[in-house]
């Protein structure tokens, strides 16, 4: 049986997963801003060439995450035969679904690093204009189009940004909550074309008093 994979990306990802599991239990032991990367190293047995070859920064030890990639791929191959909404839905949902499974508890590690820690979310945010342009990058042949397609840009921009403020509402609601719940109200936002409709009726504008004479 043919390895999809190939056993060289497995040990490559069985390394990354168990350096960053080394972070992480530093980060909680010590404080994120106590540890270096030579003493994840060490903790992790591996050389501190090691660490910057595989995450290049001491923040990518936290935001690095190997289902990134899947989700793009799980896009592309369902871009073949449904709708490009369609697509990113099952992609996402069957991604993080899986995600929140098997990794559920290392995944609210990193994000309660990713939330609290400044530097971290910084990185986050110039990662998520990298992620934008790739996913374009990947996205738009399957689609017939131009990397340079304003429509397509703008598609994958709000998309991206939509199941990262997604994520951050889930993660807000503490560890038991699923996230289904969260990523069916996103996409019915976003196959609604963003159109909302107000709860409530809206406050009728109150009009000023007619002035006295006085007050001319």
């Amino acid at each position: 049986m043919v390895d999809p994979m190939g056993l060289r990306e497995r040990k490559r990802l069985a390394t990354m997963r168990r350096i960053q599991e080394a972070a992480l239990d530093l980060f909680d032991e010590h404080g994120y801003g106590q540890v270096t990367i030579e003493r994840i190293a060490e903790r992790a047995e591996v050389s501190a060439s090691t660490v910057y070859r595989y995450f290049g920064t001491k923040e990518q030890l936290v935001l690095s995450d190997e289902y990134d990639p899947m989700a793009f791929e799980f896009i592309a191959r369902e871009l073949r035969s449904a709708p490009f909404l369609e697509a990113v839905r099952l992609a996402t949902m069957t991604v993080l679904q899986q995600q929140m499974g098997a990794d559920r508890e290392h995944t609210m590690r990193r994000l309660r690093y990713i939330f609290s820690e400044p530097t971290i979310l910084a990185g986050m945010l110039a990662e998520t204009e990298e992620m934008i342009q790739l996913a374009v990058e990947l996205l738009a042949p399957q689609l017939g189009r131009s990397a340079d397609d304003l429509e397509v840009q703008v598609a994958v921009s709000a998309l991206i940004h939509a199941v990262m403020t997604t994520i951050l509402a889930w993660y807000r609601a503490g560890p038991s909550a699923p996230i289904q719940p969260f990523l069916e109200t996103t996409f019915r936002v976003l196959e609604s074309g963003l159109h909302l409709e107000p709860t409530s009726p809206a406050p009728r504008a109150q009009r000023p008093p007619d002035q006295g004479p006085a007050d001319r």
